[in-house]
């Protein structure tokens, strides 16, 4: 199915149901990251219940540290 994220289209496998596969897929770490799903900020612990679909928008965000 197609999706966008940060701003690309991207295929991704049929099999993805939630954004936790989603983000498991594309080898994130869900601990370092905030997600946002067609304009909307996804709570972490909604990342396994929030259904993934053909033409969805996401925008994913890691946290980086430094100084």
């Amino acid at each position: 199915m197609q999706v966008k994220i940060n701003g690309e289209q991207t295929e991704v496998p049929d099999s993805i149901q939630y954004v936790s596969d989603l983000t498991k897929h594309l080898g994130i770490d869900q601990k370092t990251i905030v997600v946002e799903k067609n304009a909307e900020i996804l709570e972490r612990e909604n990342h396994g219940e929030s259904v993934v679909s053909a033409g969805d928008s996401y925008e994913i965000v890691t946290f980086v540290g430094g100084g």
